[in-house]
């Protein structure tokens, strides 16, 4: 009896593990795939729309990337069910980009709001806002989605900065040539 009952304990042990490592090893498996669909993306409204709805599937909630247009943060992408970022939401994605925080629904700034902004960041900054939104009731995230999502906006603000630092490279290109058909060289 007691064999037969450390035995079953051993099994369940066994079984739940292999659940978790099946899951890790999906998750693992999401990531890579994201990586590699969004490296080879070289234009900004098809990386914004591919990176909002890949994190939208895995993380089981509305996104929208925003992006400054001068000094005001716009919807450039969105993967939702037509949940609109209204004005207080606006602001509040607003507040993430200037200060570089988190802010929004269940954040420690301005936590009033239906949707949650996050500044994606590299090394020179903020280069975008994602919001997230979900109907259900607490957090929208729990502990393992928000390190997929750190890990999601990590590749994500790359993707978006490597195609913005082409673009200034590809204009810095036009300005020089612009200046030898000039006559300045």
């Amino acid at each position: 009896m007691v064999t037969a009952l450390i035995a079953s304990n051993l099994g369940a042990r066994v079984r739940n593990q292999a659940v978790v490592a099946r899951h890790r090893a999906d998750i693992t498996q999401s990531l890579y795939h994201f990586s590699r669909t969004i490296t080879g993306i070289l234009q900004l409204e098809d990386l914004l729309w591919s990176a909002s709805h890949q994190i939208a599937t895995m993380l089981d909630c509305d996104v929208a990337m925003l992006l400054p247009d001068g000094e005001i943060l716009k919807v450039k992408a969105s993967y939702n069910g037509g949940k609109a970022v209204g004005a207080a939401d606006l602001a509040a994605a607003t507040w993430a980009w200037k200060n570089n925080k988190v802010a929004g629904r269940g954040s420690d700034n301005l936590p009033g709001g239906r949707w949650l902004f996050i500044p994606l960041r590299t090394g020179r900054g903020p280069v975008a806002v994602i919001g997230l939104h979900a109907e259900r009731t607490g957090p929208i995230l729990d502990l393992e989605q928000q390190g997929l999502l750190d890990a999601l906006a990590d590749q994500t603000a790359s993707a978006i900065e490597s195609i913005l630092l082409a673009g200034e490279l590809d204009q810095a290109r036009l300005d020089v040539e612009t200046d030898k058909l000039r006559g300045h060289y």
